[in-house]
């Protein structure tokens, strides 16, 4: 059993507040160090593990912030496309996912509870028939098609219909099985906000490659995303951080200069992503919905 583990690098060694947690490096340190003995109990198969870290942030300041990431742990740089889920597809991108049989997307700055445990607990969850299990429950919407189109404008993938209804996970915790990737052809749903005008685009990403997965690997009778919790933001395993206090990567030098000419690209975009939208409906014989029904999802 081959497990990859693919951690969106853009924070580093952010220390949890509960003492009897863990940051993501530092499980990632003691598992390599007792890789030779280290088994979990509830699988029948110990799992043998590859690290890769995608990162935002340049080798520079990775060693300036302490990072010290094991030289067992494949860095990569990439350039801060499309947030996580940029970063998510860049590794994939690399081919390299069809070696594995489980492959766990997570953010650097999660807190772990239960060292390694998640694991065995999410693949559980995915043998037992689910396409990809997130961490704690994130939302009990489902028609985002009637209230957020504008998210399904950047996406390849179409929607089957206006009336598709899916569930969503997060981009800080997914996992997901082989079979999974294979079926979505290896590609999540991006938006490549390459001049990083807002980061929404990421809620775009989340949205779009959730309805994607939902739509080509959901089964009959089994649910097709399936978490670790019921709590929003946490389980027994994992609890996300909301990072306000965090300072983000530096936007491009030119935006500061280009003012006027930044403001041209964002008003393009939301041109770009109406006229998506409505194609959409003409695509699927819905007429714009009257204002007091379009929700704030109408409007970016």
């Amino acid at each position: 059993m081959r497990i990859a583990i693919v951690i969106a690098g853009g924070h580093g060694r952010v220390v949890p507040q509960d003492p009897s947690e863990e940051n993501i490096y530092d499980v990632m340190e003691r598992e390599i160090l007792y890789a030779n003995s280290y088994v979990h109990p509830s699988l029948t198969i110990p799992p043998s593990f590859d690290w890769f870290i995608i990162s935002h942030r340049s080798w520079k300041y990775t060693q300036e912030h302490n990072w010290n990431v094991p030289p067992q742990c494949a860095m990569f740089f990439f350039p801060n496309h499309g947030l996580e889920w940029g970063a998510y597809q860049q590794w994939l991108d690399l081919g390299v996912w069809r070696n594995y049989d489980y492959v766990f997307f997570m953010h650097d700055d999660l807190d772990i509870k239960q060292g390694l445990a998640f694991v065995s607990a999410s693949i559980k969850l995915l043998d037992a028939g689910a396409a990809a299990v997130g961490n704690g429950q994130n939302n009990t919407k489902l028609d985002w098609l009637r209230t957020h189109l504008y998210c399904y404008a950047h996406s390849d993938w179409v929607p089957p219909s206006m009336d598709y209804q899916h569930a969503t996970f997060r981009g800080s915790y997914v996992a997901m099985s082989r079979e999974t990737l294979e079926k979505i052809g290896g590609k999540f749903e991006v938006h490549w906000d390459r001049l990083r005008y807002t980061i929404k685009a990421g809620n775009d990403s989340l949205v779009s490659t959730s309805g994607k997965v939902c739509d080509l690997c959901g089964k009959p009778g089994v649910r097709t995303i399936a978490f670790l919790g019921i709590e929003y933001l946490k389980s027994d395993y994992i609890e996300e951080l909301v990072r306000n206090n965090v300072t983000p990567p530096p936007q491009p030098w030119w935006i500061k200069k280009h003012r006027k000419l930044y403001s041209i690209y964002g008003r393009i975009w939301v041109r770009y992503k109406i006229w998506r939208q409505a194609r959409y409906r003409r695509k699927f014989g819905h007429d714009r919905p009257p204002a007091k029904e379009r929700g704030r999802g109408w409007q970016y």
